[in-house]
């Protein structure tokens, strides 16, 4: 079966415009037959492209009338609207006036196009549903295939677009409350292609002996990780960093804090895939340790206009009161914070003021559970603040989920939170509180579903649209049982149910890369049960501002049984008009080719539809 996810399009009434059943656009577009005696001229000018009012040209002797002058550029836009890749590839080599038009279309027409099938194939149906040439990808394969497979598929891809992934036992992708899982010699892969032409990207390659010097290094570590390992560049501010290690990576948190490090307000979201993982550049298939070996980590970052938001959901309950945290300190060599005793205040029984040690509280039945240790931090009062209760209850600070260990300290058990990757260290003068929670499967189930409600409310209020998404779930949430419930792609399904003709594609990851789960006060579960509050329409949109005060960039962190979302939001056009439309207008069709040429469309397309030699591979940063 093949099944494809890509933006609809209503099809159009035009004699001349076949329209496939599919919305993507028809296969060839023939705009028609050129009169023997209306020759197009090399610089005839479009009047008011924007109009559709303004059909006439500029005036020019009648041999060198142009057959589209009586048609406007939104018109002739419109008709490449309708066109798949193999559509526009044909027309930009047709004529130099359409090698214009399908760049200013591609220029402000992001698209997101996923497909499920046989990996041989994949990408020529891919092919016939993007709208537009697609720059990255991400390719997430059910049978792990090797290299020379992987290379042969993917050669078909236009020569500029660089991919990602690897190999998952459930790779899936959906819309419209349908799934399609990826498995068996006929749908052994997922391929999801992205168009963002604001948006530029670097794959990089970490392999595990790199990262073992860079591991070893006393100081700067994380900066040879950086710009020696990965090749990032220092004067970029990267937006996003999708991260997949293979299983046998080693040293992902450092790669994960070098990349927070370098870049405190980029979103880094990812997973550790079974096998196989790879990046494919300028045609050239990398894995790292060798084929098959997976000793290494690729990933892929971006920067320039590429709005993402990215969401983490778990779902646990509280096992324990809150404690108020009555001694610690700061490790930062180790970057931990170091809980040595807690009040007991906290405890109906307990006398006031007493305090005792965390592990106290551990050993009180949570020792065989799987045991969360949230740790919530709220800075000190400021001065001359008001006592705005409603003020206070909504900048009341969540619980971070935080990995943690105890260890002895002169004699007496210590409770390690790990606090890597965080923007700033804990204030001196904060007010620390620790909380003990499990993880319930009601409660998990509830948590993803209101997330999932929070974020399309909010972006409904901005009026902004999601393109697509990637989404990285624990395999123990799926693929067939939710957390030991019969509840297939669970995750998946909340997000379909906010963004039903939304694509969204993922796996099924061995750990889960993303901003630090969370749990807040105000959107407490109960506890038994997991089930949702029963509250008035006022209260549910107060929780739902409770429920997003997750860190949606920063922070990020290796997880287990969460879902990870990269909700990759509709950019919009930096500037308010076309440059190429403008060129087109004022200066001619050769200056608006050579703008194409120069960076504003698709440099090699136009190049083989003009037939120019090369040009220069430098073009200008969003940043």
């Amino acid at each position: 079966m093949d099944l494809c996810y890509a933006p609809r399009k209503p099809a159009l009434s035009h004699a001349s415009l076949s329209h496939s059943t599919n919305h993507a656009g028809p296969e060839r577009v023939v705009p028609g037959q050129r009169k023997q005696s209306s020759l197009p001229s090399t610089d005839t000018k479009i009047k008011n492209p924007g109009s559709m009012a303004a059909t006439s040209t500029t005036t020019t002797p009648a041999a060198s009338t142009p057959y589209f002058s009586t048609l406007s550029t939104d018109l002739l836009l419109e008709i490449v609207s309708y066109c798949n890749l193999e559509a526009l590839t044909h027309l930009r080599a047709s004529a130099r006036l359409w090698t214009v038009l399908v760049a200013e279309h591609e220029q402000a027409h992001p698209s997101f196009t996923t497909v499920v099938g046989a990996l041989p194939t994949l990408v020529a149906q891919a092919k016939l549903h993007c709208s537009a040439t697609p720059s990255v990808g991400f390719l997430f394969s059910a049978s792990g295939s090797g290299p020379a497979k992987l290379s042969k598929a993917l050669a078909a891809l236009p020569s500029n677009c660089q991919i990602v992934g690897g190999g998952s036992p459930y790779p899936f992708t959906g819309r419209d409350q349908v799934i399609a899982r990826a498995g068996g010699p006929d749908e052994d892969a997922v391929l999801s292609l992205l168009s963002l032409p604001e948006a530029h990207a670097h794959v990089f390659m970490a392999e595990n002996g790199d990262l073992d010097a860079a591991n070893n290094l006393l100081t700067g570590g994380r900066s040879m990780v950086r710009h020696e390992i990965l090749g990032l560049n220092p004067k970029i501010d990267y937006k996003m960093f999708v991260v997949t290690p293979g299983q046998g990576a080693k040293h992902i948190e450092l790669l994960l804090q070098a990349l927070q490090e370098g870049h405190p307000r980029a979103a880094i979201v990812g997973g550790v895939f079974s096998r196989n993982v790879f990046c494919w550049k300028d045609g050239v298939l990398q894995t790292p340790g060798g084929a098959g070996k997976d000793k290494g980590i690729v990933g892929m970052a971006l920067w320039g206009n590429v709005p993402l938001q990215a969401v983490v959901s778990r779902g646990v309950v509280p096992r324990s009161p809150a404690c108020k945290v009555a001694d610690w300190e700061y490790d930062g060599n180790a970057e931990v914070v170091v809980v040595k005793s807690i009040y007991r205040a906290a405890f109906p029984s307990a006398a006031s003021e007493e305090i005792m040690n965390p592990y106290t509280v551990f050993q009180q039945d949570m020792e065989d559970d799987d045991v969360f240790v949230g740790l919530q931090i709220e800075a000190p009062p400021v001065e001359g603040g008001g006592g705005d209760e409603t003020m206070n209850k909504a900048q009341h600070a969540p619980y971070e989920l935080l990995s943690f260990e105890f260890a002895l300290q002169e004699g007496s058990p210590v409770l390690l939170l790990s606090f890597a990757n965080k923007p700033q260290t804990p204030p001196t003068n904060g007010q620390l509180a620790i909380r003990f929670f499990e993880l319930k499967t009601p409660a998990a189930q509830t948590h993803v579903q209101r997330k999932m409600k929070a974020v399309a409310e909010e972006l409904r209020q901005k009026r902004q649209e999601v393109l697509g998404a990637l989404l990285f779930s624990c395999n123990g949430r799926g693929p067939r049982r939710f957390l030991g419930t019969a509840s297939a792609h669970f995750d998946a399904l909340a997000f379909m149910t906010q963004f039903p003709e939304t694509p969204v594609s993922g796996i099924y990851a061995m750990g889960e890369i993303g901003p630090q789960a969370t749990y807040v006060d105000d959107d407490e579960e109960d506890v038994e049960g997991g089930g949702e509050k029963a509250t008035s329409d006022e209260e549910e949109v107060e929780e739902m501002g409770a429920i997003l005060r997750n860190s949606q960039s920063g922070s990020c962190a290796l997880q287990g049984f969460t879902a990870v979302f990269a909700l990759l939001v509709t950019p919009k056009r930096s500037t308010a008009s076309s440059p190429l439309l403008t060129a087109l207008n004022t200066e001619g069709l050769t200056v608006a080719v050579r703008r194409v040429l120069e960076g504003g469309g698709t440099a090699a397309a136009a190049e083989k539809a003009c037939g120019t030699d090369g040009v220069s591979e430098d073009v200008e940063m969003f940043t």
